[in-house]
């Protein structure tokens, strides 16, 4: 379970972190818990406790879906999920370049 940077010290785990984010986008879009979770094809119930850390980060795909239904970078959705790291984005982003060049 990782901790988020801004978390260290804190013992708050990275999905407690990714859920009050989510929350604090959902409420910043107007949408309810009952709105985003239909829009995601999730539960209600589900979504209540991602955002209140009592559920691990969501698979790919439902941050796929929330990301849409957010109208938010995916990838930016799976870096604050913790899914994806920095790393892994330069990584890539390098092994693209160098594959492309």
């Amino acid at each position: 379970m990782g901790l988020m940077d801004d978390d260290r010290g804190k013992g708050k785990p990275m999905h407690h972190a990714f859920g009050n984010y989510l929350k604090q986008l959902r409420t910043s879009k107007n949408l309810t818990q009952s709105e985003l979770a239909e829009k995601c094809e999730i539960t209600r119930a589900y979504l209540s406790h991602v955002e209140t850390g009592e559920r691990k980060t969501p698979s790919p795909e439902v941050l796929r879906k929330m990301s849409c239904a957010l109208g938010v970078s995916y990838v930016g959705m799976l870096l604050k999920a913790g899914v994806l790291t920095e790393a892994d984005l330069i990584f890539t982003t390098r092994e693209v370049v160098t594959n492309h060049a």
